[in-house]
């Protein structure tokens, strides 16, 4: 009988079922299931309805909640509340990136001299303003010197 190489079988990664939770929640809310203010099932009708035991459901909650999708209050009034991420919470997760990654000072800058002229150019286009006034809301910017503003921004048809 012929042997099968250890190198053909790999290691059989399953996620944690509060994770899993957490990933169809995530969706139920991005897609749109759940509007901002909405509450989302009890506790104990998620444990119910996933089949997962309580503390799978209060640690899929705690996830969401540190992504800044709900907000949890507590007592016999409370439940998760549905809430959109706030600034905050995207500049905590910003920060801690590139805190952990290395990420230089020089690095962030030169993204955000690449990225701030179409943003104010995007604006003035979605508005339909003239390619002109576009480009001379960029330079009233302060970047307009730089050598990727005139690359970074598209050019308008007449």
């Amino acid at each position: 009988m012929k042997r099968i190489s250890n190198s053909l079988i790999r290691p059989i990664v399953v996620p944690k079922a509060s994770e899993v939770l957490a990933e169809r929640l995530r969706n139920l809310i991005v897609q749109g299931h759940f509007s901002p203010g909405d509450m989302l099932p009890t506790e104990r009708d998620l444990v119910v309805e996933a089949g997962l035991s309580r503390t799978s459901v209060r640690d899929a909650l705690r996830v969401l909640e540190s992504e800044g999708l709900i907000t949890t209050r507590a007592g016999r009034t409370g439940g998760s509340i549905v809430t959109l991420p706030g600034r905050d919470t995207v500049a905590r997760s910003v920060e801690l990136f590139v805190r952990t990654h290395g990420v230089r000072l020089a690095s962030l800058l030169e993204c955000r001299v690449a990225i701030e002229p179409t943003n104010g150019y995007l604006p003035a286009v979605s508005a339909k303003m003239p390619p002109k006034y576009a480009r001379a809301s960029v330079a009233a910017s302060g970047f307009s010197a730089s050598p990727w503003t005139t690359r970074a921004m598209p050019t308008m048809p007449p």
